[in-house]
């Protein structure tokens, strides 16, 4: 046991690779734009809507602004859907026409492909300032 109370397993001595970490990452290709994979998402009764993740710089722009969950909304959908997509104004016409847990579900599934997944319903606007 070291002197901070931790063994050796847990240790970690810088430069030192492990067999099992895998090849460098290329950073040409980290740094290069790649191609997200895109989920379809059953809407009962409609349809489905082709959806892909946001990226980082897509899910730091909207994180912790101050919106309301509508815009929150408007603003995932619009950028997150990809057949069909939707402008904003278009994400608004579809909120004061559909279910109340209609978009839910396609937010939802926006969210946890994107690696943030929230939860359902006010779980997943409660990240967002400004939301009831």
């Amino acid at each position: 046991m070291t002197e901070n109370g931790s063994t050796d397993h847990d240790r970690v001595i810088l430069g030192e690779v492990t067999e099992d970490a895998g090849p460098i990452v290329d950073k040409a290709a980290l740094l290069s734009g790649r191609a997200f994979g895109v989920t379809s998402v059953p809407i009962p009764g409609l349809g489905v809507i082709k959806i892909r993740p946001l990226s980082r710089a897509e899910a730091l722009k909207i994180h912790n602004r101050d919106m309301d969950a509508a815009t929150m909304e408007q603003t995932v959908i619009s950028l997150a859907c990809v057949e069909p997509t939707f402008t904003k104004g278009e994400v608004a016409q579809w909120q004061a026409s559909s279910a109340a847990g209609e978009m839910v579900i396609l937010i939802d599934a926006i969210l946890e492909k994107s690696g943030m997944d929230l939860g359902a319903g006010k779980a997943a606007y409660k990240q967002f300032r400004g939301s009831a």
